[in-house]
C-alpha cells in the first residue's frame, strides 16, 4: 500500500492563464538550491530560493513577468535555469543570485526546459515542437532535436547526465542519449494527453511518468514497456509530479491540491505484498496451471 502524506512545503501552481495545451493548476516541482534552500517559482514573476526547514523565503532571482514555469537547477543546486509565460529562459548563479548571461527565448505557453546535473547544458523549446542544446556560457547550439507535430512539455535530464528525457502534449515519452543526441529507442505512449513528469531511475533502467489523466506509472526502459498497473493513490485528472528517491528505493508523487504519495518500488517489497495478499504458497497444481513452462519455485 502506498503511504499517504502532506508535505511540509508543498508548491502548487495556481489557476494559470487560459492556453489550449497546458495543463492547468500543475503542480509547479521546487528544485534542489544550494545550502539546504529549495527554488520554487509562482505567478508575477516569482523565482525564490526558500529554506527547505523552516519554509521561510531567504532570496529572489529576479528578471521574470508572468507564470514561472517549474525550476531546473544541477545537481548542486548552484545553475538555476527557468522558463516562463513570458517567453524567456533565463540561467541564474543561485549563490551571487546573479544571471548567466541574456535570456533565452522560450516558446511559451506549451515549452520546456532544463539545465545539466553539472550544470554546463540546457535543452529549451524555443520553437515547438523542437528542443535546442545550448552550451550555458557560449550559448552555441550542440543538437537541435525535432519530435514531431505535438509540443514539448516537459523536459528533464537523468541524474547522471546520460539521458534527456522529453514529454510531449499528446502523452508521448522520448529519450535522447546525451553522447550523441540520438533517441535510445521509440518514443511510446505513456499517458492520455499531457505529460507532467518524467524522471529516471538512479540505474537509467527505469521512468516513472504522470500525466493529465492523474496517472503515475512506471516502465521499463529497454523495452518501453508499463511495469504493472498505475501505482494506486489520486486518480481521474489530478495534475501530478512524480520523482524517485536518490536510492531507486521510492517513488514520492505531489500532487495538485498538495497531497503526496510514496511507494516502495523495490522489486524484494512487491513481492513480500503479494505474499500478504495471497496468504499461502502457491501449489504445485496452481503453478503448473499458470506457469507450466518453469520449474516449481514460488516466492512465498
Amino acid at each position: 500500500m502506498p503511504a499517504k502524506f502532506r508535505p511540509r512545503l508543498a508548491i502548487v501552481g495556481g489557476p494559470s492563464p487560459a492556453s489550449p495545451s497546458a495543463p492547468p493548476d500543475a503542480p509547479s516541482a521546487p528544485a534542489f538550491g544550494p545550502d539546504g534552500t529549495l527554488v520554487v517559482a509562482g505567478v508575477d514573476g516569482f523565482l525564490g530560493l526558500v529554506d527547505a526547514r523552516t519554509g521561510a523565503i531567504t532570496g529572489r532571482l529576479k528578471g521574470h513577468h508572468d507564470l514561472v514555469l517549474a525550476p531546473s537547477a544541477s545537481a548542486d543546486g548552484r545553475i538555476v535555469l527557468a522558463a516562463g509565460w513570458d517567453g524567456t529562459a533565463q540561467v541564474w548563479d543561485a549563490r551571487t543570485r546573479r544571471p548567466l548571461g541574456a535570456p533565452l527565448g522560450f516558446s511559451a505557453p506549451d515549452g520546456a526546459a532544463a539545465i545539466s546535473p553539472d550544470g554546463s547544458t540546457v535543452a529549451i523549446s524555443k520553437v515547438a515542437p523542437a528542443l535546442e542544446v545550448l552550451d550555458v556560457r557560449s550559448r552555441q547550439r550542440l543538437a537541435h532535436l525535432r519530435v514531431d507535430d505535438s509540443a514539448i512539455g516537459f523536459a528533464a535530464f537523468s541524474r547522471d547526465g546520460n539521458l534527456l528525457l522529453a514529454g510531449s502534449a499528446d502523452g508521448h515519452v522520448r529519450v535522447f542519449s546525451t553522447r550523441d543526441w540520438r533517441p535510445t529507442g521509440p518514443a511510446f505512449l505513456a499517458h492520455a494527453g499531457w505529460i507532467a513528469s518524467v524522471d529516471a531511475s538512479p540505474d537509467g533502467r527505469t521512468l516513472v511518468t504522470t500525466g493529465q489523466d492523474g496517472q503515475v506509472r512506471l516502465w521499463d526502459l529497454a523495452t518501453r514497456r508499463p511495469i504493472g498497473a498505475p501505482l494506486p493513490g489520486r486518480t481521474k485528472d489530478a495534475n501530478v509530479v512524480a520523482r524517485f528517491t536518490p536510492d531507486g528505493k521510492y517513488v514520492l508523487a505531489v500532487f495538485a491540491d498538495g497531497s503526496g504519495y510514496r511507494w516502495d518500488v523495490r522489486p524484494s517489497a512487491w513481492k513480500r505484498q503479494a505474499c500478504t495478499v495471497a496468504g499461502r504458497q502457491r501449489t504445485r497444481s496452481e503453478w503448473r496451471a499458470a506457469l507450466p513452462d518453469r520449474a516449481y519455485a514460488p516466492a512465498c
